[in-house]
């Protein structure tokens, strides 16, 4: 569309929709239009494309990585990198969510919520727990209070070091309560055991 005044009446509605808080389904709707008209390679591409990775995440991943692909081809951006980490993640496909959150890094090397969601994939998805505590370590000291950055290093530790330190960190999350403590780690002993049957 060559209408510069269709266009930002588009964006506009877009604007209002994310300002409002309307459904996602109604804001969908708003980027689906804006992004019908948008010219190849505009502003407008980029923007749609943005925040319908991040909109669809939860109801349409594969339609959210095509998304957030389209706008990283645009420009980088780290969040939208985080996106298509997560839409990979949704689709099982664990070595392409390393890779995209290694870019979110790499534009934002100081941010913990990257770092965890890296570390985590690294720990569970990958079996690489070893390398996965320098970043949920990093996490942790951004991020000292929140409790699912602990269990995540937590369960790194007891991968890599064993039950006593992790026991402590467990003891943190769970604010001293040792049945919570014993529970999570029954339950790791047992994840422990059936993925070292299964690779037999």
């Amino acid at each position: 569309m060559d209408d510069p005044k269709q266009l930002n009446e588009l964006y506009a509605d877009v604007e209002w929709a994310l300002s409002e808080g309307l459904p996602a389904t109604e804001v969908i709707f708003a980027l689906d239009r804006l992004k019908a008209a948008a010219p190849k390679g505009s502003g407008y591409e980029l923007y749609t494309n943005r925040y319908l990775a991040e909109a669809l995440l939860e109801r349409a991943p594969f339609r959210a990585l095509k998304c957030g692909r389209r706008a990283l081809e645009l420009e980088e951006d780290a969040c939208t990198f985080a996106c298509v980490g997560i839409a990979h993640l949704s689709l099982k496909n664990d070595s392409s969510a390393e890779l995209a959150f290694r870019g979110a890094l790499r534009l934002e090397p100081e941010n913990p919520w990257y770092a965890h969601n890296l570390g985590h994939i690294l720990d569970t998805c990958l079996n690489r727990s070893e390398e996965a505590l320098k970043w949920l370590e990093s996490a942790h000291r951004a991020l000292p209070d929140d409790v699912d950055v602990l269990l995540s290093l937590a369960h790194a530790v007891f991968r890599v070091q064993g039950e006593e330190p992790t026991r402590n960190l467990l003891l943190r999350a769970f604010e001293g309560s040792t049945s919570e403590v014993e529970g999570r780690l029954r339950s790791w002993r047992i994840e422990e055991s059936q993925g070292a049957a299964g690779s037999e």
